[in-house]
């Protein structure tokens, strides 16, 4: 019998770090834990496991420090043999969530688009597709119909649920297992979410491409509105291309929990961005003048993108409470 649980996925994240994952938890380690997993894998018992970790490292633990020492670096992720895990309810930016899709439902439904998301394949058309969006918003005269907004939303809808379809679609293909899709809230806010969190054992590009599959979806929608607008002129398909095709760039936008997000975390292996930066910021308002000592350049720019990020947020409360502050006093 293993020292510890063997229940557990590891895979690299970058050439320092890995991600373990635990019944739906996933922690990022250092190359050093990971070779203190290895031993402790290998090994039926803690004195062997002991043994071989001195012998590696040029230690002498006894077996009282050594016990103490994996369950330090191990204990808070419950990787040893001490009965059943129990973890406690994370914090989601999304709350209330409720599951529409299982899994494996999700899972079948995303496999129609597999072959969408092969890596060429899909920076070759997202490409194209983004540039596309650009002439739609900026050179095309868009037509107004007569459709009403509960048209529009009617077929706008449709295009958030391939949104979410294609973070599965992605997740599925490069990780090989999904999540569901749900609904949430998100701020005051009803949103679909799709759970992905198996894209953490994929390499870099696969990370970055499952980011982008949802807009890329829609963009594949903005096309395919845009295309039946020349067979039906003055109808809402114009109208549809067009806030399309708006929004998907919108979701590029880092600054708020959007795919923009996600990708920008990726992009720079940075997992928690949010708190992150939070952290840094609240440091450099206690500190602005001796905060950046023995700082690296990525804490600054984990720095520069919390002042952007509450930045933006003051600008926008300020801008509600400066032109709309006779609404928000009344209610309306």
């Amino acid at each position: 019998m293993s020292v510890i649980r063997t229940d557990f996925i590891l895979s690299s994240y970058d050439d320092k770090k890995w991600i373990l994952e635990l019944q739906g938890r996933n922690f990022i380690i250092t190359h050093s834990t990971k070779e203190l997993i290895d031993i402790l894998s290998e090994n039926s018992d803690l004195d062997e496991a002991c043994r071989a970790f001195n012998l590696k490292f040029n230690e002498e633990l006894t077996h009282e420090d050594f016990s103490f020492f994996i369950d330090q670096v191990l204990g808070k992720m419950q990787l040893l043999n001490k009965g059943a895990v129990t973890w406690e309810e994370e914090k989601s930016f999304i709350r209330f969530q409720i599951p529409l899709f299982s899994p494996k439902v999700s899972g079948i439904l995303a496999g129609i688009f597999s072959n969408l998301f092969a890596p060429k394949f899909f920076w070759t058309l997202f490409s194209g597709l983004v540039l596309l969006a650009f002439f739609i918003i900026f050179s095309v005269d868009i037509e107004v119909s007569n459709a009403s907004v509960f048209l529009l939303m009617l077929l706008y809808i449709p295009t958030m649920f391939l949104h979410e379809l294609g973070h599965i679609a992605a997740c599925k293909r490069f990780a090989g297992r999904n999540g569901e899709i749900g609904m949430g809230i998100y701020f005051i806010f009803p949103v679909l979410y799709s759970s992905i969190s198996a894209l953490w054992h994929c390499k870099k590009e696969h990370r970055i491409i499952g980011n982008l599959a949802g807009i890329y979806m829609q963009l594949i929608c903005v096309f395919a509105f845009y295309a039946l607008s020349f067979f039906f002129e003055k109808t809402v398909f114009g109208e549809l291309a067009y806030i399309v095709a708006i929004y998907s760039l919108i979701q590029l936008i880092p600054f708020i929990r959007s795919d923009g997000y996600w990708l920008l975390s990726d992009i720079f292996n940075i997992p928690n961005l949010h708190q992150r930066s939070s952290k840094e910021f609240g440091s450099w308002i206690v500190h602005p003048f001796r905060w950046n000592k023995m700082k690296t350049k990525k804490e600054t720019f984990i720095l520069i993108y919390g002042i952007f990020n509450y930045a933006l947020f003051a600008y926008f409360i300020l801008s509600q409470l400066i032109f709309n502050w006779r609404e928000i006093l009344l209610f309306r």
